[in-house]
């Protein structure tokens, strides 16, 4: 392992204080590359967050983040804790996939990650599968020896143990293919996909083959099915927890993921479920039979995967998508937090799709205000409706249907939506229903929100 005055030499030489990032002068860059090689775990989030937050941030590039990344380039090489997380940094600057053209400094940091080639080719092999996935990323973005990094990691795969980093190399491959940087892709593809024996790894092959042109529309709906099943008859444990807090942005995301995956067994296929729907593309009816097929199974992480595909498809795709908002609406009376709160989202996200109008309203319906639909008033007073538009209107709701749910889940969640704000949204019930609204709803008037 590299010492630290081998690691940093020259580091305090740069006129780092004349140099600005996103929020200023970067005087501070050599604290933070020093905080990368830190051995604390939590130090190292915090100064990569800050790396990412103003000396890379939103991608871009400036004078001082390329200075770093010879000192940067050291820590991917230290052998030291965290390095992997350091080259998916300097293959980030580097440009990543970006295939245009760059300018400025962008294009300066893109030549010093690509003059490492043979350095990114010798972390490929790395002992660290870690630091092997991250340099399979900076293999990608050297896009001017495109075609030599497909080559190379074509070779590697036959050589890589790892799962994980062998689905690295594939979409890194896919990656360049579609660019046009490397040939042959889809057949390289293909015949991997009839001869991996891992699961979750065949199952990003088919999401990346099902986007290569050259094989475009030739995958099928069933070949999906029959592989996220195989996918999902595969148990594990939950992904260990860090354990460490930082007031991060990243640790925030991180501390996330692991609350969501604390009950998990297959967490790892929430990724390459979307990645499998989206691979459909624009045949609409076939990613909808998918996200349906998932969202009514009796296997609740299967509907937890099936959330956010959903969401992209309704929101991106022309579609009758009812079905499919009933079935994301049931998730809201399930026992699992997250899969509540992803069918929240789901259904914020739907929009008017969530709640088809019914085609009479019911003889005894009332709005939140008390009034029948379609009335007016001028009332001001807090419960009321305000100005002289049509009152909400609010309507008997299926059982199960999203409607129903979504109150379901504003009586679970009293506190959640201003009391005042209430007036301004229809009760989704009706009085003497076992979805009568509490008395925090009625008394003001509440309901959703719009």
């Amino acid at each position: 392992m590299i010492d630290d005055t081998t690691l940093f030499a020259g580091l305090d030489t740069i006129p780092w204080g004349r140099m600005r990032h996103a929020y200023g002068r970067a005087g501070e860059v050599p604290a933070l590359i020093r905080g990368l090689a830190d051995p604390d775990p939590a130090a190292r989030e915090e100064a990569l967050d800050a790396m990412y937050g103003a000396v890379h941030h939103q991608g871009d590039v400036y004078r001082c983040t390329v200075e770093a990344i010879p000192f940067l380039l050291r820590i991917c090489g230290s052998g030291r804790a965290g390095a992997g997380q350091v080259v998916e940094l300097v293959a980030s600057i580097g440009g990543g996939d970006h295939d245009g053209r760059l300018k400025g400094p962008a294009a300066q940091a893109r030549d010093l990650v690509t003059a490492q080639f043979p350095f990114w080719c010798a972390l490929a092999a790395d002992d660290e599968p870690a630091v092997r996935a991250a340099a399979v990323k900076a293999l990608r973005a050297c896009r001017s020896r495109g075609s030599d990094a497909a080559s190379f990691l074509r070779a590697r795969y036959a050589e890589e143990a790892d799962p994980a980093v062998r689905a690295a190399i594939v979409a890194a491959v896919a990656d360049l293919g579609r660019a046009r940087h490397a040939a042959g892709v889809a057949g390289w593809v293909a015949d991997l996909l009839a001869s991996e024996p891992d699961t979750r790894v065949r199952l990003t092959l088919f999401a990346e083959l099902n986007t290569l042109p050259a094989a475009a529309g030739r995958l099928t709906l069933d070949a999906a099915l029959d592989l996220l099943d195989a996918g999902y008859a595969e148990h594990g444990e939950p992904p260990t927890p860090a354990g460490f807090h930082t007031a991060t942005l990243i640790g925030a995301v991180r501390e996330r993921q692991e609350a969501a995956d604390r009950l998990r067994s297959r967490a790892a296929l929430d990724t390459l479920v979307r990645a499998v729907v989206n691979s459909f593309g624009d045949r609409v009816a076939e990613r909808t039979a998918l996200v349906t097929h998932l969202l009514a199974a009796d296997d609740w992480e299967r509907r937890l995967d099936a959330m956010y595909p959903t969401l992209h498809l309704a929101q991106g795709w022309r579609g009758s998508y009812q079905d499919v908002a009933a079935l994301a609406g049931r998730q809201l009376a399930s026992p699992h937090d997250e899969l509540r709160r992803r069918a929240v989202r789901v259904l914020d996200g739907l929009g008017s799709l969530a709640a088809p109008p019914p085609t009479r309203w019911p003889r005894r319906s009332r709005t939140a205000c008390g009034k029948r639909p379609g009335t007016t008033t001028t009332s001001r007073r807090p419960g009321r409706c305000a100005g002289r538009t049509a009152c909400p209107r609010s309507a008997r709701s299926r059982p199960g249907s999203p409607s129903s749910a979504m109150f379901a889940y504003s009586r679970s969640w009293p506190g959640r939506w201003s009391r005042r704000r209430c007036h301004a949204t229809p009760v989704i019930c009706s009085p003497g229903s076992a979805n009568e609204p509490p008395s925090w709803c009625r008394s003001s008037g509440g309901g959703l929100p719009a």
